[in-house]
C-alpha cells in the first residue's frame, strides 16, 4: 500500500507540476558606447531594454556582458573605462567576461575595473600575479530552483593583439588545458544546465587557427555534451540561436550596443522531459534611454562632449583612409622615436573634412589603444617584413614604409641605406610601429610576429593617438582666420 501511495504521488506530480524557466540576456562588444557616439544606440538604451525585462522576470533571469566592454569610445577612453562598469552595477549584471580590448589599457586598469564591479568577472583561461576576489573559473546561479553553471573564457589569443607590456601581470592557458578539470570540477555539483561564455565568434579566422575555422570553438566544446549553449563575442555578428555542433545552440549579442540577445531556456516538468530553448535578437534603437542611467552617467557625459570639441590642430586638407595620412603617422612616430624608419597605415576608414580637428576627430581617426614598439632589424629582416608586407597590398592590410634614409625597390628586392645598397647584416637600424603590427595584427603579419620575437623590441609608454596628436600640435596649431 505504501508503494502504491508514493507511485500515485509521483504519477501526480510528474504530470501536474510546472516546468521551470529561465531567461539569459547577453551584451558584448558594447566598446564603451554610453549614448550614441558614433551614432550608436548606448548602454543607456541597452539599459532600458534590460530593465524591462527584469520586471516580467524578476526571479530568473541571468544578465552577463562578454567583452569588449571598456574601451572603443572618447568617454570611454577619458576614465578608462570606469563608467561603464558604474552602468553594469547599476543593471546589476550578473557576470562579466572580459575581451581583447578590456587589456588595451593595461593589466594594472583592467584589475581596477574589475575591483569596481559588483558581480563575478569569469575567465577561466587567464591568471593574474594578484588574483582579485571576484574573479573565477566558473559559477554557479541558483534560479527558480535549479543550478546553472557557467565557464567563462577570454579571448585566447591575447598575444596575437596585444603588446607584452600591456599583458604584464597575466598568465594565459590554453582552453583545452583547463577545461577537463573545470568541467569534471562542475559535474561534481550536478547542475541543472552548463554553458559557456567566451569573447570569440562562431568561426576563427584561418590566420589564427589554420585551416579549419570551426577548430576553437566547436571543436572544443563538442567533446563536452552537457555543455548546452554558447554565448560569443568579438567578431561584431549578430548571430540569432542557432545549431552549434551535436549537442550545443550558439548565439551572440549585437555589437556597438545594438541590441542583446534573449535565451529562454524551459526545463522538462519531469525528469522523462528534454530542456528546450528558444531565443531572440532585440534590437534597442527605438528604446528610450533608462532615465536612472541617463542620470547617472550624466555628468561624465557632458564632461566627455566638452573635451569631444576641443581643437586640436588646423589641417587644410582630409585625414584618414589615404596614402598621404599613413605617411604622416610615420612621420609622427619618426618624430617620436627618433627612428630610422617606420612602418604604419590607417586604423580606421573614417575621413575628417578639411580645417578644425578636434578631439572628437582625432578617436575616429585612430580609435585603438595601439602602444609604439621599436624594433631593432638588419636588412635582411627589414625585407622579409617588407615582402609580406607587399604581398598584403591588395587586401586593404598594407603598411607602408616612411623613412628619410632608407629605400626599398621591390622588383629588385634591394634596401638602400643613405642611398647605397645595404646589405651589411651586422649595421641594424630602428624600425617604428604599432605593438598590435609588431604582435601580428591578429594574425595577419606573420613574418612581422616571428621577426619581432627573434629581434630587440622596445616598448614605449604612448600610444599612436597620443603621438600622433602632439606632432598635429607641433606642425599644424596655426589657428585659421
Amino acid at each position: 500500500m505504501k508503494n502504491f501511495f508514493a507511485f500515485i504521488l509521483f504519477l501526480f506530480f510528474s504530470i501536474f507540476s510546472f516546468a521551470a524557466e529561465l531567461v539569459l540576456v547577453q551584451t558584448t562588444d558594447i566598446h564603451g558606447q554610453i549614448a550614441g557616439e558614433g551614432y550608436q544606440p548606448g548602454i543607456e538604451r541597452i539599459g532600458a531594454k534590460i530593465q524591462e525585462l527584469r520586471k516580467n522576470n524578476p526571479k530568473n533571469l541571468i544578465l552577463f556582458d562578454c567583452g569588449d566592454l571598456i574601451q572603443g569610445t572618447f568617454s570611454a577612453w577619458r576614465d578608462r573605462g570606469a563608467s561603464m562598469i558604474k552602468a553594469l552595477n547599476y543593471l546589476k549584471y550578473d557576470f562579466w567576461v572580459p575581451g581583447n580590448h578590456d587589456f588595451d589599457y593595461g593589466v594594472a586598469n583592467l584589475r581596477q575595473r574589475i575591483s569596481e564591479f559588483n558581480g563575478i568577472v569569469l575567465a577561466a583561461n587567464i591568471n593574474f600575479s594578484d588574483q582579485p576576489a571576484n574573479v573565477k573559473r566558473w559559477m554557479m546561479f541558483h534560479r527558480e530552483g535549479k543550478k546553472i553553471a557557467v565557464i567563462g573564457f577570454v579571448p585566447p589569443f591575447l598575444p596575437h593583439w596585444i603588446a607584452p607590456a600591456q599583458l604584464l601581470g597575466i598568465r594565459q592557458i590554453p582552453i583545452e588545458k583547463v577545461l577537463p578539470d573545470i568541467m569534471k570540477e562542475v559535474r561534481r555539483h550536478r547542475p541543472d544546465l552548463i554553458f559557456v561564455a567566451i569573447h570569440i565568434g562562431e568561426f576563427i579566422p584561418g590566420r589564427l587557427v589554420g585551416k579549419d575555422k570551426r577548430q576553437m570553438l566547436y571543436r572544443t566544446f563538442e567533446k563536452y555534451p552537457d555543455i548546452r549553449l554558447l554565448f560569443g563575442g568579438h567578431s561584431h555578428m549578430t548571430v540569432p540561436l542557432k545549431n552549434a555542433g551535436y549537442f550545443a545552440k550558439y548565439t551572440q549579442a549585437p555589437a556597438l550596443s545594438g541590441g542583446v540577445s534573449c535565451v529562454k531556456v524551459t526545463f522538462p516538468k519531469n525528469k522523462f522531459g528534454e530542456m528546450t530553448f528558444s531565443g531572440e535578437i532585440i534590437p534597442v534603437e527605438n528604446m528610450d534611454p533608462d532615465p536612472g542611467l541617463h542620470s547617472l552617467l550624466n555628468e561624465h557625459r557632458k564632461n566627455s562632449i566638452a573635451e569631444h570639441k576641443k581643437i586640436i590642430a588646423h589641417v587644410p586638407f582630409s585625414l584618414g583612409g589615404t596614402k598621404q595620412f599613413g605617411e604622416m603617422l610615420g612621420k609622427s612616430l619618426l618624430d617620436f622615436t627618433k627612428a630610422e624608419a617606420a612602418l604604419c597605415s590607417a586604423p580606421s576608414n573614417y575621413r575628417s573634412r578639411p580645417g578644425k580637428i578636434r578631439n572628437s576627430h582625432l578617436f575616429f581617426l585612430i580609435p585603438y589603444e595601439n602602444y609604439i614598439s621599436v624594433l631593432t632589424v638588419g636588412p635582411s629582416e627589414l625585407k622579409a617584413i617588407l615582402r609580406e608586407q607587399y604581398s598584403l597590398k591588395q587586401k586593404n592590410m598594407f603598411m607602408p614604409l616612411t623613412s628619410r634614409r632608407v629605400k626599398y625597390k621591390i622588383k629588385e628586392n634591394k634596401l638602400y641605406l643613405d642611398n647605397r645598397e645595404w646589405t651589411d647584416e651586422s649595421q641594424k637600424i630602428r624600425v617604428a610601429l604599432t605593438s598590435y603590427a609588431a604582435s601580428g595584427a591578429g594574425g595577419r603579419y606573420v613574418v612581422l610576429r616571428e621577426i619581432t620575437n627573434q629581434v630587440k623590441r622596445e616598448e614605449k609608454n604612448a600610444t599612436l593617438r597620443d603621438v600622433f596628436r602632439a606632432w598635429l600640435n607641433k606642425n599644424y596649431n596655426r589657428k585659421r582666420r
